[in-house]
């Protein structure tokens, strides 16, 4: 979050400069989420477990989005429902990102080590929903209804309505300790994660550097066993006198050759891949919101008489840029996914726009007969219908 109690002593030009990188961020957050959540909705086969992950923060990313649109518009009433509405988003919702990187990152570790399946993650989607928008709408809640002399928490944070500047600690504990409380866990599981991943690696090739025995090389050893067969073509009294016939058998063993596992991928093992792929992603992203407004919030702490205008800017590039990064992800796992579903809406476009067209220009003929007319409420029907799955 911007360093807000400080920035009444930056000029009002760079006050209004930091509020409009803000807007232009949260304006650019906002359609991206809501372009994931059509294509998530719409299309079934983007409802991968990793797309699940990012579609459940996608409220989150939202909600933070209109808070910043918002901008300084409540801070001339700070009592008013703008203003208290748009504290409780910034609060509730832009600190719930965090808490799915987190489950992200839980989840990636039950695969790799309990090797969950798609339908087990699936189950816990209700307990992330509670503890990751619970924990942060607990204040926020808190922060609606306490008043302190009448006082609402959230009021004038000068650059916004949030935790006003009598409440500068309160910042600290109920916003920032917990987000990087949740940050250091999801470290620690890809911490684990990635100890796994390194062991298994030096077990696999150790195993395919073992030296391999061709059963075709001339130097190859076998074992052979000899067998003597002794037998007379008829029944003798007299077995001393028995002429017999002798043959010998020999059966050869050759070593069992090597056996390569095979290289290839079960649906399930890919699955996993994409996903901790994903969940991965999602936590660098969060990283890259937190970082510059954590240091931020610790330098204006540390220096509370001179904030710094560049670290505040950074801030402000930042936070309102949730929704993007998340829909920057969406889009690199599902690239190809992607590419089919927009020619597919562009053809579709296509055929609406030529229909369109082709009904303009019958209405516009004079000469058109009943028959035309007939033709034309049939367009008109077609285009009531749904675009097929769009």
């Amino acid at each position: 979050m911007a360093s807000s109690d400080n920035t009444n002593r930056f000029s009002h030009s760079q006050v209004l400069t930091i509020e409009i990188i803000e807007r232009i961020g949260a304006a650019i957050s906002v359609p991206c989420v809501v372009f994931f959540i059509w294509t998530f909705l719409t299309y079934e086969r983007l409802r991968t477990p990793s797309n699940t992950l990012l579609f459940n923060a996608s409220p989150a990313n939202f909600f933070a989005g209109i808070a910043s649109l918002i901008g300084r518009a409540g801070l001339s009433r700070p009592n008013a429902a703008t203003c208290q509405v748009q504290g409780f988003f910034l609060l509730g919702f832009m600190q719930a990102d965090p808490f799915w990187a987190c489950a992200g990152a839980v989840n990636v570790m039950l695969v790799f080590f309990f090797r969950f399946k798609e339908e087990q993650l699936r189950r816990l989607n209700v307990y992330h929903w509670i503890i990751c928008y619970g924990f942060p709408g607990v204040p926020a809640i808190f922060g609606l209804i306490y008043r302190k002399n009448g006082e609402h928490m959230y009021g004038n944070a000068t650059l916004w309505c949030w935790y006003s500047n009598a409440y500068t600690m309160t910042r600290i504990y109920a916003y920032y300790i917990p987000i990087w409380t949740v940050v250091s866990l999801a470290i620690f599981h890809y911490i684990l994660v990635g100890v796994k991943i390194h062991r298994n690696k030096i077990r696999l090739f150790s195993l395919q550097s073992r030296p391999c025995i061709n059963p075709l090389s001339p130097s190859s050893s076998s074992r052979k066993f000899s067998h003597h067969v002794s037998y007379s073509p008829f029944p003798s009294p007299d077995p001393q006198s028995t002429n017999t016939n002798t043959s010998t058998v020999t059966i050869s063993a050759l070593p069992n050759p090597c056996k390569y596992s095979s290289t290839s991928l079960s649906s399930s093992d890919r699955t996993s891949l994409a996903y901790s792929r994903a969940a991965f992603l999602f936590f660098a992203s969060t990283l890259i919101t937190w970082v510059p407004a954590s240091i931020n919030r610790v330098q204006s702490i540390r220096h509370p008489d001179t904030p710094s205008f560049s670290m505040n800017v950074l801030a402000a590039i930042v936070l309102p840029l949730q929704g993007l990064w998340n829909c920057v992800t969406y889009l690199f796992v599902n690239k190809s996914v992607i590419r089919v579903v927009l020619g597919e809406l562009k053809g579709k476009i296509g055929v609406l726009k030529e229909r369109c067209v082709g009904i303009v220009r019958d209405l516009d003929d004079p000469g058109q007969s009943v028959e035309g007319i007939e033709m034309d409420e049939d367009k008109m029907q077609d285009l009531r219908e749904p675009l097929g799955y769009i």
